[in-house]
């Protein structure tokens, strides 16, 4: 499951276990200090707010990984000093995947 606050899996089950824990501290945090109602509500608004953008990450690192997926299928990919360039795209993964996203953000 996790370790130091990370949790470890493939990416189709990370994203909904991270949504589904995100819905049991909002449980738990209300359960235990029983906050008013106003304060309820606003936990629970962070909570969904918090769940749409874990959904909005998991669209993104999936396209991300069907795109380098994609690309090393295609043969379309190359590495110049510990860079990933898919096709004829800009877009650089310095780090690995996880870069991944800050590029396309930057690009965007």
């Amino acid at each position: 499951m996790g370790r130091n606050g990370k949790l470890r899996g493939p990416a189709d089950w990370v994203f909904p276990a991270w949504r589904l824990y995100v819905d049991y501290v909002v449980e738990e945090i209300i359960g235990r200090f029983k906050p008013s109602a106003e304060e309820e509500e606003q936990l629970r608004d962070f909570g969904r707010k918090l769940n749409t953008l874990l959904e909005r990450a998991e669209r993104q690192a999936k396209a991300e990984l069907t795109a380098i997926y994609k690309a090393v299928v295609d043969g379309t990919y190359r590495v110049e000093n510990d860079k990933l360039y898919i096709g004829q795209s800009v877009d650089v993964c310095k780090r690995g995947v996880r870069s991944a996203y800050y590029n396309s953000r930057r690009n965007s």
